[in-house]
């Protein structure tokens, strides 16, 4: 259970500091269940949210824990089993979106990207290529 003064990443809303948890006294809360009373960091407002309930609620990478992470980048394997189905795609990356993995976040980033930048690189060959034939 997170405690008063964690950040967390909440379901789609991103980065929430909880203020409270526990049993809240608030109208419409179902009593006797505890509950979380963030707010989210790059927006007002107030979200209260079930304690185990059915949004992801994870804590937010620290810089220790970033720090780890970004030599693996260069090694990280592409995505296996992507389906070639796209009603089958969405449903593999939905989940991908929902398990809040940083690992697989960043292999699905990777994928995405990839033909871009091979694009990009292959836009470059043919300016540096016609560079060299203009001289």
């Amino acid at each position: 259970m997170f405690t008063p003064g964690d950040y967390v990443v909440y379901s789609i809303e991103g980065v929430c500091r909880v203020e409270e948890a526990g049993r809240l006294n608030v109208p419409g809360l179902e009593r006797g269940r505890d509950y979380y009373r963030l707010t989210p960091y790059y927006r007002g407002g107030v979200i209260y949210t079930p304690v185990g309930g059915k949004a992801s609620i994870r804590p937010v990478m620290t810089k220790t824990d970033v720090q780890a992470l970004l030599p693996e980048l260069p090694g990280l394997p592409e995505l296996t089993d992507v389906p070639t189905d796209i009603k089958q795609q969405s449903g593999f990356y939905r989940e991908i979106l929902a398990a809040h993995d940083c690992r697989k976040l960043l292999q699905l980033c990777i994928h995405f990207l990839q033909p871009f930048c091979q694009i990009f690189l292959f836009c470059l060959f043919v300016l540096s290529l016609s560079v060299y034939l203009l001289q």
